[in-house]
């Protein structure tokens, strides 16, 4: 639903700075006719995720310990963006059933959340102007992207009421926007003109020279940053892989480790240890070069906890178990049912995408191995709303083996026990309930078929 913006009365009398001793801010609201009884508090750099709970009638206050950021408040189907500083209060309300109506902003922070609107709408507008700006040519594609960003820089600039701390971060995230893009025409052009071969020239390299991976102001408040930083580290640790031979989870932490600022360092150290080290070939040195770069105590202690539950589901160890998972045939099945064989476990949800694309080598899998010593099984960890998706998609693909349905979706305990934080996953277990892989090769890798043959089944 499009939202109009009418900024209150009160904001005339909003000063350029905000003046406060307070160590918190406020958002507050009523939303007529919500879709839901909570709203979702995030911020656009994803350090800090909150749940708001509506009152009855719609309203809602919540006080935030927090020094800044750039916020996003969302009620499921409307989102609005906002910067708070230390002191600053936002009032936010509108009639979620009346698609058009206007969305009244007040206080110290209804100026960030007008910009953000505005630019949101210039965005469109620029955007639809152009049919795909990555099919462009180098010097074709710049100069557009030089006048989205002189136009952003311009409506900054012409936007009342914003405070200096906020219009410095935005002006530098405006150009780490467009520094963003740059880095993403070889992948894109590439992509959506079908020369997969295509390499940027030096005209794109010369605009990306010289950028200070070390900008703590930046990481704190820019998405486009962090992306930007994202995506040069997995550029160098997949060269580095290639020419090393290195796992490419180890690869990855080894390039973050030579960020030479250390809050950068550690928050990224951490966000890829908390994702990728139950996906490492090799836990402990993963874990060891993670606690030899990482000063974070915090941090530490929780990837810690991670690698000791890692140790229990490593080779040999007796599988975590499941019981009484829904089985589309009909009645239950537990992993203790199915001891006796080899059983290879794929763990799966009706809307994931890489999974679905696994499903056709599945099936030749199955093919090939049905008359061997193993057990095929698939279990959905898709939420209780979608169970009839799951039922239907399973026999209009007609898929094979054993098909079940997890107890609580990514909340089951047997989706905890092996740190799954991604799926397809798939983790094969002996005839007698050991681990031989909790991190099993894909149906598709050539791998699978080794390790089958490894094993004799």
């Amino acid at each position: 639903m499009k939202i109009y913006v009418l900024i209150g009365l009160t904001l005339l009398a909003v000063g350029c700075e905000q003046q406060s001793s307070v160590d918190y801010s406020i958002v507050e609201g009523s939303i007529e006719n919500a879709h839901g009884k909570t709203l979702a508090l995030n911020t656009l750099t994803g350090d800090f995720n909150k749940k708001i709970t509506l009152e009855d009638d719609g309203s809602f206050i919540d006080t935030l310990q927090i020094t800044s950021g750039t916020f996003s408040l969302s009620d499921g189907r409307q989102k609005m963006q906002f910067y708070l500083e230390e002191g600053d209060r936002l009032h936010v309300n509108y009639d979620a059933a009346k698609p058009g109506t206007w969305a009244n902003f007040e206080g110290s922070a209804a100026a960030s959340a007008v910009y953000y609107r505005t630019k949101e709408e210039l965005t469109k507008d620029l955007k639809n102007g152009i049919k795909n700006i990555y099919t462009l040519d180098e010097r074709t594609f710049l100069e557009q992207l030089n006048k989205q960003k002189e136009a952003h820089k311009k409506l900054l600039q012409g936007a009342k009421s914003l405070s200096r701390s906020f219009q410095k971060l935005e002006e530098r995230n405006i150009d780490y926007e467009y520094l963003n893009q740059v880095n993403n025409y070889e992948m894109y052009h590439a992509y959506y003109t079908g020369n997969k071969g295509f390499k940027a020239s030096d005209i794109i390299e010369e605009e990306l020279r010289g950028i200070n991976m070390e900008d703590k102001k930046a990481f704190r408040f820019s998405p486009a940053f962090r992306n930007l930083l994202t995506s040069t580290y997995n550029q160098k640790a997949s060269a580095m892989v290639k020419k090393d031979t290195i796992e490419p989870s180890l690869a990855l932490l080894k390039v973050i480790a030579e960020n030479g600022d250390q809050e950068i360092r550690d928050e990224l150290l951490y966000e890829n240890a908390k994702t990728y080290l139950s996906y490492s070939e090799d836990p402990e040195a993963y874990y060891n070069f993670y606690m030899a770069y990482s000063s974070n105590k915090e941090y530490q202690n929780a990837v810690t906890k991670d690698f000791d539950k890692m140790r229990k589901i490593a080779k040999g160890k007796p599988s975590p178990i499941f019981r009484n998972y829904e089985n589309h045939e009909g009645g239950t099945t537990s992993l203790n049912d199915l001891k006796g064989k080899y059983v290879y476990m794929d763990i799966w949800a009706t809307w994931c995408g890489p999974c679905k694309r696994e499903i056709p080598s599945l099936k030749e899998l199955e093919m090939e191995y049905r008359n061997k010593d193993i057990v095929f099984v698939s279990i959905s960890i898709d939420e209780q709303k979608d169970h009839d998706k799951w039922k239907n998609m399973v026999t209009q693909l007609e898929l094979g083996g054993v098909q079940l349905f997890a107890d609580n979706d990514w909340n089951s305990q047997f989706v905890k026990d092996y740190l799954i934080k991604g799926i397809p996953r798939f983790i094969l277990v002996d005839p007698q309930g050991n681990i031989v892989n909790s991190n099993a090769p894909r149906p598709s890798s050539e791998d699978i078929r080794k390790l089958f043959n490894e094993l004799e089944i």
